[in-house]
């Protein structure tokens, strides 16, 4: 008699540190064309500083952080990024993007707590 398998439990990520977490506003992007056709994208940005004492550094830099990760964002068709695996990976680059921006590891994690396709 065969045994139902069990499932993995799925990785869950570290809990973010408020004292360490700094939250953008929602940002609201036009993916590239796909066979669907034009598509927008509704995304919630938390970053995760190495050092709570950065956070008060980053808000001068805010509009210039923003456009970072808008032009990460736009240059995706929506076919590219609906997938769990895809959005780690646009985690990862907006991660490396922002640091390099910034000129020092200062982000250490990228968390998109609202991902919504639309169109």
């Amino acid at each position: 008699m065969d045994q139902p398998l069990e499932q993995a439990p799925e990785a869950k990520p570290p809990p973010v540190r408020p004292e360490a977490s700094y939250k953008l506003e929602p940002f609201l992007v036009p993916l590239l064309k796909s066979k669907q056709g034009g598509r927008l994208l509704k995304v919630s940005v938390n970053l995760e500083v190495v050092d709570p004492a950065v956070k008060d550094l980053l808000a001068p830099r805010q509009v210039a952080m923003r456009d970072v990760i808008y032009r990460l964002l736009r240059d995706r068709p929506a076919d590219e990024i609906q997938n769990a695996r895809s959005k780690n990976l646009l985690e990862t680059q907006i991660k490396t993007e922002l640091n390099h921006f910034l000129g020092a590891e200062v982000i250490g994690q990228v968390h998109f707590t609202e991902f919504v396709i639309t169109g």
